[in-house]
């Protein structure tokens, strides 16, 4: 009997799985991505920034859902984003596997991302520039003709692969990531990868990586921006590098993300009144990290480790910065 009751909810469950999937799937566009299925159907914009569990308010955009809960709307969508040929990144799939078999949106939250492997159509990436000796400059040359009679920089992207118009002035493509990879596009480089050290860091004095498997792309990145003259990375802000205008500007952002979280942490959510002047200063700190262009840079490298080649080609580089272009803190 109880064989009997567990084979008809397998069979039930089943049933309202390929239901809520055909749903799904009638609902998004055509051919959409992830992102845009989950705006248009949720209203969730891709771009806000969200605390990990909990809402936060946004004087511009009210109540924002925190990021557990936009993961379990791109997750929903999913199905019908694939059905229509779009991309559906690893991460999206397993999620969407973890809330339909397992409970819904606390499933989600309870699974780790995915760190997808390499394999055929998805290699991990680093952006190189004009000296990798691996790098089509044949292909640079078209970019710039292309932006001289007036194409978009998307549209160069695209059709050539590289990124031009760079914050720092460097010219961008991508190319596979990995040790090999960066020995075969900078055979003179003598810097060495040393793994598993308990630190993640590129030291530009040693010429030395310290990485894990997880932020090789990270630090790799930052070995590449050495080799190429590129904006680099800039080990840690602290307190001492601030200014009083910087902590001001922080003070009159309370409601952003990096200070709730801060309050979070002092078991002080619904009021500011724990944070020390140090607190302030520590967070002016962390935002000057992330505005670092050779910081920024290196995380849209390990952003894009989830990404498929396709994904790649028609995705700008651009488009995986977590912090906007203009803020950008560039120093040579």
């Amino acid at each position: 009997m109880a064989d009997s009751r567990a084979q008809r909810e397998a069979v039930v469950r089943a049933m309202l799985e390929k239901k809520q999937a055909a749903a799904l799937s009638s609902a998004v566009p055509e051919a959409p991505s992830v992102s845009s299925a989950a705006e248009g159907l949720f209203g969730m914009d891709p771009m806000i920034e969200r605390l990990n569990l909990l809402p936060r308010w946004s004087r511009e955009e009210g109540l924002v859902a925190p990021q557990v809960v936009y993961q379990a709307a791109r997750a929903l969508v999913s199905p019908g984003v694939a059905a229509r040929g779009g991309q559906v990144s690893e991460e999206d799939a397993v999620n969407f596997g973890g809330i339909v078999g397992s409970g819904g949106i606390a499933a989600s939250a309870a699974m780790p991302a995915a760190m997808p492997a390499k394999g055929p159509g998805r290699t991990l990436g680093m952006f190189a520039g004009p000296k990798a000796k691996t790098a089509n400059l044949a292909a640079l040359e078209k970019a710039k003709a292309l932006l001289a009679s007036g194409v978009d920089d998307a549209s160069v992207w695209n059709e050539t692969g590289w990124w031009v118009n760079t914050p720092d002035g460097i010219p961008r493509t991508e190319l596979p990531d990995g040790i090999e990879s960066f020995r075969a596009a900078y055979p003179d480089s003598t810097v060495v990868f040393n793994k598993d050290t308990g630190v993640n860091n590129y030291n530009s004095t040693r010429k030395a990586v310290d990485y894990d498997d997880a932020n090789l792309p990270h630090e790799t990145q930052h070995a590449v921006q050495d080799m190429e003259g590129m904006d680099g990375g800039s080990g840690n802000y602290t307190y001492h590098d601030v200014t009083p205008e910087q902590i001001k500007a922080v003070k009159a952002d309370s409601a952003a993300p990096d200070v709730l979280e801060k309050m979070e942490e002092n078991h002080s959510l619904w009021g500011i009144a724990n944070l020390s002047e140090r607190d302030w200063a520590d967070l002016a700190a962390a935002r000057l990290y992330m505005r670092k262009g050779g910081e920024a840079e290196a995380r849209a490298v390990n952003a894009r480790k989830a990404f498929s080649d396709q994904m790649k080609k028609s995705t700008p580089p651009w488009e995986s910065y977590d912090v906007p272009l203009n803020s950008l803190i560039i120093r040579k």
